[in-house]
């Protein structure tokens, strides 16, 4: 199989050779310039989507499985954080570029103060600025009165069901990480740049969580590696554990944008009860195919090979249950970085990695074990890369240099036929160059009809899924809502304030909230999405069968008029490209899914809604015992507990409703329907490229034969000299495109 880069390189240099091409056949065209214009701009979109396409790897798996050592020892050098804390929210990504350097994006001040803002809203006393205006953590005054705020808090509340209390944890770090950071925040978008000796910083950010709540993106660029391939972005993601559902839908966005998941299992802990839920989301959400597991071995855990060996199996059988016919490959992650560092190692990890090597069945395992999937991994990059990145834009050039070609012979076999039989024979092309463009326009006329019918099908489907009354989706999710039991401590007597509780109730039915979010309506959302891709691809290949059999039978006709000037007249046809991808087209065009993550605001409302509620119970209680009626066993502030959780049930489903009516429209109109009509103009360039050369290239021929004994041999030796280098050209992109070809055929 021919290698990526070469192939990519070759292709790139075809790109300058073929716009020299199409600008000497412009020559001997006119002023018309026939086809030659139109491919030669053709040609430079597709050299620049061959150069910015980009292939991505997600590395997932629970807290402390290993994920960031891997990606380490994948790169050969320590450079991402390793251990990072579990409120990291930030997906850390790394590419190949020009020099080493960080990309930290940060929050904005308004960011920033709005995240405050909403987490502080349904706090039990929640705190005021001096003017009433919103909170601002710039000022010191403010800043003290969130510190107030959170000490206030009952200690044993901070911890629920799913760990810490994710508002308390968010506000401390803000607060915490202020110093830090106040001098780097700005008004306005801010990205550090971090380069040379500076390069480290960028772990100070990610493994300290109170500076890890100001970011919104990081990217590493590395320099280019010898055993890595370009164009490949490596995410390593936050762990699928983390206390904090919002975390586990950012992981969920970037796993539907990715090409192949890496699943990283510690071999200490084994498959763990997260790695189960994880896995079966992933399931779930359809993209389990492209998966490949690595257990990652601690040596010093296992005391021989047959025991390590006896866990693999185990934890393959467990894998089986989840997700069918996985391939598991184990090694030792921190012995591939230790044993590749380019920096030398501290003693302590010298005395380590001797301690592992002494180990040999082990070491020399995970030595066989970590070759083999690197060496998976190649093969697969590679055709992967191939037939998205390259394949499309290969047959694209393949059709457009054959139609130099086919053009540079008729226009030949023009000069080589006398006036009246050229003249006689310029009747018959023409009535077939205008047969040929009724065609062309009713195949554009069809697709138009084909493509407007699809996107009805398609948006009926969508709206189908959204549906609110009927759709199981969102009736489930609002079943979950109303069922869903809340059990805060109601306030005792001896607490004078039904804030508290309040809040505590909001907290937990915002967590139940997105969790279900996460680990039901995600995944049915991304497996509805690939399926109705797949509808496309269907739609896409049903289109392109008819339309390439009507191309096909225009082009005999046409030739058939040609061979009366010459026997070596006529066109090669347009020789069918590959069928239009999905996925290439994705990949070429950087499309993506609108985010999964949703976000459900707390209403102030509520909050004073109960503390109203509660003080006309009282009173209504008081007057009852001024009249002798036995008061309610219930009290006051129960009931107001009560109609508090019921309306943050109501609010929370209203705004969950509206952002998946956002959702659905997006889903239509900014992803699904533009990945149809990015197929369609594909489908339409892949045969207007191969149209141009009757339609535009023939009229320009009737000027050149009437002129051809004034020209002699002169235009002759140079339309020679044109076809000579098209031949050869289109023989070099054939060969190429038959390597992206083959490269599609690896399923290993």
């Amino acid at each position: 199989m021919e290698d990526f880069e070469s192939c990519k390189n070759d292709l790139m240099l075809l790109g300058s050779e073929l716009s020299e091409l199409f600008s000497a056949a412009g020559g001997f065209s006119g002023p018309k310039a026939g086809p030659f214009s139109a491919w030669a701009d053709n040609t430079t979109v597709l050299t620049r989507q061959m150069a910015e396409g980009l292939l991505r790897i997600a590395v997932v798996g629970a807290i402390k499985s290993g994920k960031s050592t891997f990606v380490n020892a994948f790169f050969g050098g320590d450079f991402v954080k390793r251990g990072a804390g579990v409120v990291t929210s930030i997906v850390t990504r790394i590419a190949t570029g020009k020099d080493l350097s960080a990309r930290v994006t940060l929050k904005s001040w308004h960011e920033v103060n709005e995240e405050l803002a909403q987490t502080l809203v349904l706090f039990p006393s929640p705190p005021l600025s001096d003017d009433g205006a919103p909170l601002d953590i710039r000022k010191d005054s403010d800043r003290e009165r969130i510190r107030q705020a959170l000490s206030s808090l009952d200690r044993d509340r901070l911890v629920n069901r799913e760990g810490r209390d994710p508002n308390f944890t968010l506000l401390s770090c803000f607060v915490a990480g202020f110093e830090k950071m106040k001098g780097l925040v700005t008004t306005g978008a801010q990205t550090l740049i971090l380069a040379g000796d500076d390069f480290g910083r960028h772990r100070d950010f990610v493994g300290d969580e109170n500076l890890a709540v100001y970011l919104k993106d990081v990217l590493l660029t590395l320099p280019p590696l010898d055993d890595f391939p370009k164009q490949v972005e490596i995410a390593d993601c936050q762990g699928a554990d983390s206390p904090n559902p919002l975390h586990l839908a950012m992981i969920e966005d970037y796993l539907v944008r990715t090409h192949l998941i890496v699943y990283v299992i510690g071999s200490r802990m084994g498959l763990r009860r997260a790695d189960v839920r994880f896995l079966t989301l992933i399931r779930d959400m359809g993209l389990w195919e492209n998966m490949v597991f690595v257990v990652n071995v601690d040596i010093s855990e296992h005391e021989s090979l047959e025991r390590l060996e006896s866990l693999l199996a185990r934890i393959r059988e467990e894998i089986a249950l989840v997700v069918p016919a996985p391939r598991v490959l184990a090694f030792s992650a921190l012995l591939d970085l230790f044993s590749k560092s380019r920096e030398p190692l501290a003693h302590r990890d010298q005395d380590r990695l001797a301690q592992w090597r002494a180990q040999e069945e082990i070491a020399s395992f995970c030595g066989r074990e970590s070759g083999d999937f690197f060496s998976w991994l190649t093969r697969r990059l590679t055709a992967d890369r191939m037939k998205l990145l390259l394949q499309s834009p290969a047959e694209r050039m393949r059709i457009m240099t054959a139609g130099v070609l086919d053009w540079a012979r008729v226009r030949r076999a023009m000069l080589r036929t006398d006036s009246d039989k050229a003249t006689e024979a310029f009747s018959r092309i023409e009535k077939e160059r205008r047969n040929m463009e009724k065609v062309r326009l009713l195949i554009r006329d069809t697709l138009e009809g084909a493509l407007l019918s699809g996107k009805r099908e398609l948006g009926r489907e969508v709206d189908r899924f959204f549906d609110q009354s009927r759709g199981e989706l969102l009736t489930n999710t609002r079943t979950f809502l109303t069922k869903l039991a809340v059990s805060p401590a109601a306030p005792g007597p001896g607490d004078p304030s039904v804030s508290t509780a309040v809040y505590a109730a909001y907290t937990e039915i915002r967590s139940a909230a997105d969790r279900y979010l996460t680990d039901t309506v995600n995944p049915a959302i991304v497996n509805f999405v690939l399926a109705r891709e797949r509808d496309i691809q269907e739609l896409f290949l049903k289109i392109e069968t008819p339309f390439a059999t009507m191309a096909q039978e225009a082009v005999d006709r046409y030739n058939q008029a040609l061979a009366s000037l010459s026997a070596a007249a006529g066109f090669s046809g347009p020789a069918r490209p590959s069928s239009v991808s999905v996925s290439a087209i994705k990949q070429a065009r950087n499309l993506s899914l609108p985010p999964l993550s949703a976000n459900i605001p707390r209403n102030p409302l509520v909050q004073t809604e109960a503390l109203a509620h509660e003080g006309a119970l009282r009173l209504f209680s008081s007057v009852k015992k001024l009249l002798g009626i036995r008061p309610d066993p219930v009290t006051a502030k129960e009931k107001a507990l009560e109609r508090a959780i019921s309306r943050i049930k109501e609010q929370s489903w209203e705004t969950i409703s509206e952002n998946f009516t956002d959702f659905r429209e997006n889903l239509k109109h900014q992803y699904l329907y533009k990945l149809m009509d990015m197929g369609a103009r594909e489908i339409l360039g892949n045969l207007d490229d191969r149209f141009r050369a009757f339609l535009e290239g023939t009229s320009a021929g009737e000027t050149q034969t009437a002129g051809r004994e004034n020209a002699g041999a002169d235009l002759e030796a140079g339309l020679a000299q044109l076809e000579a280098r098209a031949a050869a050209l289109t023989e070099r992109i054939s060969s190429l495109c038959a390597a992206c070809a083959g490269a599609e055929s690896f399923s290993g």
